[in-house]
């Protein structure tokens, strides 16, 4: 697994986490820290998505068009970020693992919900965390959010063992990409 250099250079299955700066996204950054508070990195990303073929990206998404695991997109609103609050990953897969893990996936998670109830659950194990407990973990794992979605994905027709050993409740942004640090080739 490596890191990929610009969004130019983005392929099918590969991984990507941003930095959103909204009010929520700036929220979830603090909930992360907390969970984290022995990260020294600068990137705290708040979203991860999948990139599929055909200028298109797979992605959690509650919104007014869209609830579900494995929402469909076109990725023009990840063209112009700022390369600081982006990063993408490339996991060491065939060509034939990537294509029956993007279907997979989209098979598998395209009908289930955004799992709202399970960000809910990392903002209480955050809480128990910040009160001090330090073994607080998610309590809820009803449905999944954008990183738990993209682990999910990453263990389809996996290439890589690592993702098949990231526990799925805590499986947060930050935590996926300190994961991929870790396992990089």
């Amino acid at each position: 697994m490596k890191p990929i250099d610009s969004w130019g250079a983005r392929q099918p299955g590969d991984v990507g986490f941003i930095r959103r700066r909204d009010p929520f996204s700036l929220l979830v950054s603090e909930f992360l820290e907390e969970l984290h508070e022995d990260y020294t990195g600068s990137f705290i990303p708040t979203h991860s998505f999948i990139i599929d073929y055909g200028e298109l990206v797979i992605e959690a998404a509650l919104t007014f068009n869209s609830n579900s695991v494995a929402s469909i997109h076109p990725d023009v609103e990840y063209e112009n970020i700022d390369p600081a609050d982006i990063q993408l990953w490339r996991i060491q897969r065939t060509q034939s693992q990537i294509d029956v893990a993007l279907r997979n996936f989209v098979v598998k998670y395209a009908g289930a919900g955004y799992g709202i109830a399970d960000l809910l659950g990392f903002a209480l194990e955050a809480f128990a965390r910040h009160f001090g407990n330090p073994k607080a973990r998610n309590p809820i794992l009803l449905s999944y959010v954008c990183s738990q979605g993209t682990l999910l994905f990453l263990r389809e027709d996996a290439g890589e063992k690592w993702p098949l050993r990231v526990d799925l409740n805590d499986c947060d942004p930050l935590e996926l990409l300190n994961n991929f640090v870790a396992n990089r080739t």
